[in-house]
């Protein structure tokens, strides 16, 4: 029952953002330098295309919302934040953190950064209850 008007989301509570149509550009990296964990440089980008039709779409249906985005890697966080340090948003602020830091937070919208399109058919830590868990809430809490 519950749906935001931004049209870019299709009117939903849930949007799927699919990148398996860019080619090899949509695969994750290693974290490289001494880091464990995986980046995907793709869904950065996609995030800040993302956070501002947000931002535009608030102004023109002067409307708020709380906004988050989670991922389950923190070389993912790390990487998000330092690209979206020099945006601003007029009109919401967003909270940035990892799945397991974020478990008992709520948002009006997360955007969920995935990080893994892999070759190999895995999906690595995320097949843990607990991170699943944090998954399934958000979702209820969207619907």
């Amino acid at each position: 029952d519950r749906a935001l008007a931004f049209s870019f989301l299709d009117n939903r509570a849930i949007t799927w953002i699919s990148t398996s149509q860019e080619g090899s550009v949509r695969f994750e990296q290693d974290a490289g330098k001494g880091k464990s964990g995986f980046v995907n440089s793709l869904e950065v980008t996609t995030i800040k295309h993302c956070l501002n039709l947000l931002d535009k779409a608030m102004e023109e249906t002067q409307s708020t919302y709380t906004v988050g985005v989670i991922t389950p890697y923190r070389a993912q966080l790390e990487l998000i934040k330092k690209r979206l340090s020099s945006e601003t948003y007029r009109h919401f602020k967003v909270d940035i953190n990892t799945v397991d830091a974020f478990q008992g937070s709520q948002r009006d919208i997360i955007i969920y950064s995935t990080v893994r399109s892999s070759k190999k058919p895995t999906i690595g830590f995320l097949r843990e209850k607990a991170r699943l868990k944090v998954q399934a809430l958000l979702t209820n809490q969207a619907q």
